[in-house]
């Protein structure tokens, strides 16, 4: 029995680059890579994966038979493994140089993989503009009823919500399109805390990340908390925050990412929206940190 080595190598290198693509997805980090569509298809391909190496790794090992194992012998006593008569093509299988160093980049690359720890995207990922903007703040005086002081309206109205972390956290995304229906309602959403330099000291940014495909277009969506304790929370701390949105004049906002959708707001009389906080309170990192479109 002959083995074909390099077959049989690059066999392995697919067997073991499988198991990379099963260990993401048995820890749960695969949703920290990529949307759980992108996931359902890196399963399928985990499956593909395996019935394609069965041949490969059959066909890496051959039985032959005695006259031919002579025949070889023969023909390597001689030296005369590249040319012969007998119509057989004796060329021996080998790596060149360049496969070879491909090869050890893509298995150094395994090693790399199997040792990384993937952590949740946070608030060092967000780009920061200089665009210059006033940092003047000032509750909206719109006679809209809904624009409440959640000091004063301890029984307001309590938005519906789907069970799940992410359907509250797009509250942020859907208040663009309807923001009348948000306005003076009792919410709760999940997210990290984000302090843009330049933002007054009650407020910050609570972040999440939308992801349509994987990690690398995720774009973060935030609504500002207005809180006296917005200092007590660092950078990336993961936060629930219960309060009512009310309407405001903060144009600063239109300088961050997260909340740049602000500039989308086509209504003066409601102006910017802002989570008064009732309470925060920290909670760990949920398992499935990003939001993703349904």
């Amino acid at each position: 029995m002959a083995v074909d080595s390099p077959k049989l190598l690059k066999g392995l290198l697919l067997f073991l680059f499988t198991g990379f693509l099963l260990r993401l997805q048995v820890s749960g980090h695969i949703s920290l890579l990529v949307s759980p569509m992108i996931a359902t298809i890196v399963k399928l391909s985990m499956i593909l994966l395996l019935i394609l190496l069965i041949p490969v790794f059959i066909s890496s090992f051959s039985i032959r038979t005695e006259g031919q194992s002579a025949h070889q012998h023969e023909l390597h006593v001689h030296g005369q493994h590249e040319h012969c008569d007998c119509g057989h093509d004796h060329a021996s299988a080998q790596l060149s140089g360049s496969s070879k160093f491909s090869l050890s980049l893509f298995f150094a690359s395994l090693m790399i993989g199997f040792s990384w720890q993937p952590v949740a995207l946070g608030s060092s990922m967000i780009p920061q503009s200089t665009t210059g903007v006033s940092t003047s703040k000032a509750v909206s005086t719109s006679a809209d009823p809904t624009s409440v002081n959640p000091a004063v309206n301890a029984n307001a109205q309590v938005v519906d919500q789907p069970e799940g972390a992410d359907s509250q956290a797009s509250i942020a995304m859907r208040f663009a399109a309807s923001p009348d229906q948000y306005l003076g309602k009792q919410v709760t959403m999940d997210g990290f805390v984000f302090h843009p330099s330049g933002l007054p000291d009650d407020l910050f940014i609570l972040t999440r990340y939308f992801v349509f495909c994987c990690i690398a277009d995720a774009t973060p969506i935030g609504i500002a908390v207005q809180t006296q304790v917005a200092q007590t929370f660092k950078n990336d701390a993961w936060v629930s925050v219960s309060g009512v949105i009310q309407s405001g004049d903060l144009q600063i906002l239109n300088r961050y990412a997260p909340t740049a959708w602000y500039q989308g707001q086509k209504s003066s009389q409601l102006g910017l929206p802002e989570l008064i906080a009732n309470s925060v309170k920290v909670i760990p990192t949920p398992a499935a940190p990003y939001m993703f479109p349904r």
